[in-house]
């Protein structure tokens, strides 16, 4: 294993929850590796891209349920505009 650099990338989420977690993962990954704890370092930045990858399907689904109500009031408003 390729102990070089830390595995680990920070990128916005969309859960703010699962953001936070992340966060605190990723600043242990850079207080281990610091401390030369470079398998502790892996083990956090594994932890932090799980929690990245579920902020960003949490995203998803409550974009898409959003987008899903905002469709269908849309169509109800339209099929009562069309019956009056």
């Amino acid at each position: 294993m390729n102990f070089s650099t830390p595995t680990y990338k920070k990128k916005d989420s969309y859960c703010f929850l699962n953001y936070i977690h992340q966060h605190t993962h990723i600043s242990q990954v850079d207080e281990a590796w610091s401390m030369g704890n470079h398998a502790r370092a892996e083990q956090y930045s594994r932890q932090a891209r799980k929690w990245n990858v579920m902020a960003v399907v949490a995203g998803v689904i409550v974009w898409s349920l959003l987008f899903a109500v905002i469709a269908v009031s849309t169509a109800v408003m339209i099929a009562v505009v069309e019956t009056s």
